[in-house]
């Protein structure tokens, strides 16, 4: 696992799960804030655990701009012929940097 800042855009609704009945998990679809080359997938899926995640349900929203700090993995998957690299982030802390008003 790899450590980093990224600033990203939310391009979903926060969904929101229970792990072992107590643990909440919060997974959102994101995207990097500025790529210059759109022929990558610049998208991907973020997690938060426990009170992190509740926070975050509470604070933001779809559209909102924000620096998280945390751990990058990948996996591999197989899809018919050939494997695809699936990149996800566990979240450590996430701050504010532009935020959608109503």
């Amino acid at each position: 696992m790899n450590s980093c800042n990224l600033l990203v855009k939310l391009l979903s609704f926060p969904y929101q799960t229970y792990f072992n009945e107590n643990i909440s998990v919060v997974q959102v679809q994101v995207q990097f804030a500025n790529l210059r080359n759109r022929q990558h997938n610049d998208q991907f899926e973020i997690f938060f655990w426990g009170a992190l995640g509740v926070v975050f349900m509470e604070y933001y929203r779809e559209g909102d701009f924000v620096i998280i700090e945390g751990c990058l993995s990948f996996d591999k998957v197989q899809k018919k012929d050939r494997f695809e690299k699936n990149s996800q982030f566990l979240v450590l802390r996430i701050f504010p940097f532009i935020l959608v008003e109503d």
